[in-house]
């Protein structure tokens, strides 16, 4: 699965763990750069998550069922997507932070859901990105899903 660094706080003097420094801030800002990361669900958990992507330097685009959850994301520059289909035709990595099983699967599998956007993958460019980068293949995030080519 693909590894998102979010925020790190430097190491202080007897904590254990790694250290983030200025190097790797930088290192990870590059690689970050122009990786589009897709995040639906914006209430009181996902907004958080989706702010701290922003943090880290990714570009958002960002889907929830109410669009004035989103207008802090998009003053700090994140894109609107109007459905899930139009969120996961334009991005590499996607996030969701949905209530229940229901959400879940109207997201992934309603007519306007990630697998509709998912198969405007004309010539499988955002899957080849994702294999490249070791991403999550979506058939592996949904197993009942026929294998993607």
């Amino acid at each position: 699965p693909i590894s998102v660094p979010i925020a790190q706080r430097p190491r202080r003097d007897g904590e254990g763990g790694p250290s983030c420094t200025e190097a790797d801030r930088t290192r990870q800002q590059r690689e970050t750069a122009n990786m589009k990361v897709g995040f639906i669900g914006l209430g009181t958990m996902g907004a958080s998550m989706a702010a701290n992507l922003q943090k880290a330097g990714y570009e958002l685009v960002v889907h929830d069922i109410r669009r004035a959850a989103a207008e802090r994301h998009m003053a700090a520059g994140a894109v609107w997507a109007d459905t899930p289909k139009a969120l996961a035709e334009q991005c590499e990595v996607i996030f969701t932070s949905l209530p229940g099983p229901p959400e879940v699967e109207e997201v992934a599998l309603g007519p306007n859901g990630l697998r509709a956007g998912h198969e405007k993958d004309e010539g499988g460019e955002r899957r080849e990105a994702a294999k490249r980068s070791q991403g999550v293949h979506f058939d592996r995030v949904f197993p009942h899903f026929p294998p993607l080519a």
